[in-house]
C-alpha cells in the first residue's frame, strides 16, 4: 500500500475506531492527534488507536514510548512508521 493510499485507509480508520465527528477530508495529513489544535484526542483515545491499529496493521506499536509517541504524532508519522514496520 502506497502512503497516500495508507493514509487516506487510516483517516477513515480513525474516524470510525475514536467515533470522531469529523470527515476524512477534514483531517489534514501533518495535523496533530493529540491536543486542541490537531484532532484533539486524548492519551486514552491515543491508547485505543495504537492497539487497534497494531490489529488492524500488523505492527506494534510501543505506545509508552519516544518511537510510539513520534509514530502517533499525526496520520503522516502514522503511516510513515506502518510502512517501516512492514518492511
Amino acid at each position: 500500500m502506497q502512503k497516500q493510499e495508507l493514509i487516506a485507509d487510516l483517516k477513515q480508520f480513525m474516524i470510525t475506531e475514536l467515533k470522531l465527528r469529523k470527515q476524512a477530508a477534514d483531517i489534514k495529513d501533518d495535523a496533530q492527534l493529540f491536543g486542541p489544535e490537531g484532532l484533539g484526542i486524548d492519551s486514552l483515545d491515543g491508547l485505543q488507536l495504537g492497539l487497534a491499529a497494531e490489529q488492524r496493521y500488523s505492527v506494534k506499536i510501543p505506545v509508552d514510548s519516544d518511537a510510539g509517541k513520534n509514530a502517533l504524532a499525526s496520520v503522516s508519522s502514522l503511516a510513515d512508521y506502518i510502512i517501516a514496520q512492514q518492511q
